[in-house]
């Protein structure tokens, strides 16, 4: 016999979850992926990805997977006016997983929109931005 406060899943929809979903994740660590193309974003030093960390969430991890190295320019994820890590350097393609600007994790208190800083305008380059949260209960 079912359970009558039993929720089916629901059909898996791109970008978003169902109730059932959202009660198992909000207690689960969640990934978010960008990515940064020369290419197609250009030469800014302060580019942004249009994806928001949620309020109250703490980052735990961080990675940098580089598809084209970043010629000219070293690179930073950044969380709003946060840096996640330190500068780094991306001379050959390669997964990296440098350490957080803050050992324990980042607290996240407002909404904040995932981005990069660039030390310089670069002249190539394609990076995926990996990066893992906890949302506080």
């Amino acid at each position: 016999m079912k359970s009558p406060q039993r929720k089916l899943a629901g059909q898996l929809v791109y970008g978003s979850v169902n109730a059932r979903e959202a009660a198992v994740l909000e207690f689960a660590k969640q990934l978010i992926c960008v990515e940064w193309d020369f290419a197609a974003d250009g030469n800014g030093v302060s580019p942004t990805f249009g994806v928001k960390l949620p309020a109250d969430c703490i980052v735990t991890d961080c990675w940098l997977d580089t598809i084209t190295p970043v010629a000219g320019a070293t690179f930073q994820p950044t969380a709003g006016a946060t840096a996640l890590t330190a500068a780094q350097t991306l001379s050959s393609a390669a997964v990296t997983n440098p350490a957080l600007s803050t050992a324990a994790g980042i607290k996240v208190s407002s909404t904040a929109e995932l981005g990069a800083t660039l030390s310089a305008a670069p002249t190539a380059g394609k990076v995926r931005v990996y990066v893992e949260f906890m949302k506080k209960p």
